[in-house]
């Protein structure tokens, strides 16, 4: 098969010692490839033995996650998994295990779990659960696993909702004008009417 040499750009079969363009040793061809942690783009044929995932339609050479698992012993990677699988949850599941290793001596485990995590999230754009998850699948797949859709912290914040502020002074100390109630009257402020907030800290509504 067919790569890209690191140092020239000119494509190189696998199977060389060198690049015959420029020399390039083989060995440092695939040690840079897998060191820059990069997407691997459509046009660099890969050795089969390399893992590969396509994550939502780009293809990834996840070596640089394999290697750290490769190291971890197995009390570190129980942990790491345990972490993800959390991590995977809603803000509760998150909190709980949070709670659990803060101040023992565990907690280097799950420091270690949330910084593979952070790069994943950086690297793919996944979101904080979707990147969870993929970790969990991956590794539980053992490096077998090919195809991974999931959710892009883009797309993640877009659906959130905004962020709800005083226009007056900027306050989000704020809360549902409940000037109306089933029909009722409530207040008899005319400023209310038609307003859905009032600011907690200048009184105004909006």
């Amino acid at each position: 098969m067919l790569i890209k040499c690191t140092e020239c750009g000119h494509k190189v079969s696998d199977k060389a010692d060198k690049c015959p363009e420029c020399g390039c040793p083989m060995g440092e061809i695939l040690k840079c490839l897998r060191e820059k942690e990069i997407y691997i783009t459509d046009d660099i044929e890969m050795k089969d033995s390399l893992p590969i995932c396509n994550i939502n339609g780009k293809r990834a050479d996840v070596t640089w996650i394999k290697d750290i698992i490769d190291k971890m012993d197995e009390t570190e990677l129980y942990h790491c998994k345990y972490v993800w699988d959390k991590l995977k949850g809603n803000e509760d599941e998150r909190f709980l295990c949070l709670q659990k290793y803060m101040g023992t001596p565990e907690q280097v485990y799950e420091r270690k779990a949330h910084e593979v995590h952070i790069a994943v999230i950086q690297k793919y754009e996944l979101s904080y659960s979707a990147a969870a998850k993929f970790l969990c699948e991956l590794v539980s797949s053992d490096f077998e696993m090919k195809e991974f859709d999931g959710m892009t912290e883009k797309e993640f914040q877009s659906m959130q909702a905004p962020i709800i502020h005083c226009p007056y002074c900027g306050s989000l100390d704020i809360r549902r004008n409940m000037g109306f109630m089933g029909g009722h009257r409530l207040f008899v402020s005319s400023a209310s009417i038609g307003k859905n907030w009032k600011c907690k800290n200048c009184g105004s509504y909006f």
